[in-house]
């Protein structure tokens, strides 16, 4: 579960009869029964998959549980303002106290939790590759006493239609951190286990923003391979001091520092961030930003389609002036992909 990422909504599309007199996706509404996952599922890895894509799994499950981190509640994934949003878009999502919920890379729970607590009458799963995280999610489910919360160690490759179905599917701070196939099955599992009223909230770094702080993880990257053989924290804790030599070194004389005056911010921000956070951002094998524009298109490829972004500001034209209404076209697409980061997409679902 991560700090400041684009995000998203996602749910089924119309069906093919619908398609031709609805050819906005805001207006798209579905009805559906949802199931009840298995609870007691805690089945691990099973797929097959690729020898190099297996280790980078397994890092992934290894650097989670041995570094953790801190899992704690985001208000935009929150089921109240996704129903908001979604009935703004036009929708017709369940209601957040009817709801079955799962989040992808649940961490310890901090996010669904608190949700647990306030909607006792909603059901709420998340799953995560880091067992270490797991447990320690469930003491605190268990000295809490919530009965309608669930945390299973489980792979997400291992989640198929029997996994059942689910109003609302979160994944957050998880799809640009894992390799292509678990991007796609994600896309899959938004697809394949929402409910036909579902929404489904996808988080991810975007471009052009992450182009400027690609500049400072390739700098870390490098002064990673002088302490690769140590431990995660401590190589956290080296590479944000050669940041910090960058930027002092930036920062010498006035001509320098008019010229990288951003930089220099940018690298403040790093050393002012949690070393888990840094750590999990920064060092990680992956970390791949996309323009929003190609993740909308490689969504609908795996039968979804953007709805639109969870911030409505970024969601509409209504609020630019009259010259900038006659560039863009009218829909927000080309507003989204010219944002620095965080920006937010919805999507919605095939129904077949």
């Amino acid at each position: 579960m991560r700090e400041c990422r684009t995000k998203g909504l996602i749910m089924k599309k119309e069906t093919k009869k619908n398609k031709a007199a609805s050819a906005s996706a805001e207006t798209a509404t579905n009805k559906n029964v949802v199931s009840k996952p298995d609870a007691t599922d805690t089945a691990t890895h099973t797929m097959d998959v690729p020898t190099d894509v297996e280790k980078d799994i397994n890092d992934l499950k290894a650097s989670y549980d041995t570094f953790l981190y801190i899992s704690k509640p985001f208000s935009s994934t929150n089921i109240n303002n996704l129903y908001a949003k979604a009935k703004i878009y036009g929708l017709d999502p369940v209601a957040p106290s009817k709801a079955r919920v799962l989040e992808l890379g649940a961490s310890c729970g901090g996010n669904i939790i608190p949700q647990a607590m306030y909607y006792p009458t909603a059901t709420f799963t998340g799953i995560d590759l880091s067992g270490v995280q797991v447990e320690h999610g469930r003491e605190i489910i268990e000295s809490i006493g919530l009965k309608n919360v669930t945390l299973l160690e489980k792979n997400i490759m291992d989640v198929d239609t029997n996994f059942g179905t689910f109003d609302y599917i979160i994944v957050h701070g998880i799809w640009s951190w894992v390799p292509d196939m678990v991007k796609d099955k994600i896309l899959d599992i938004c697809s394949e286990n929402l409910s036909n009223r579902g929404i489904a909230y996808v988080s991810y770094n975007t471009y052009p923003g992450w182009k400027r702080l690609e500049q400072l993880r390739d700098i870390m990257l490098y002064a990673d391979k002088r302490a690769e053989d140590e431990g995660l924290l401590e190589r956290t804790l080296y590479t944000k001091s050669v940041l910090k030599l960058v930027a002092e070194t930036m920062n010498s004389d006035d001509r320098s520092r008019a010229q990288s005056n951003y930089k220099i911010n940018n690298i403040n921000r790093v050393l002012q961030s949690n070393d888990y956070y840094v750590a999990h951002e920064y060092l990680e094998t992956y970390n791949d930003p996309v323009y929003v524009s190609d993740f909308i298109e490689r969504a609908r490829q795996h039968g979804c389609a953007y709805v639109g972004d969870e911030s409505l500001q970024r969601s509409f034209i209504t609020w630019l002036q009259e010259t900038w209404k006659k560039i863009f076209p009218p829909y927000p697409t080309a507003i989204i992909s010219t944002r620095n980061s965080s920006t937010i997409t919805c999507t919605t679902r095939n129904s077949a």
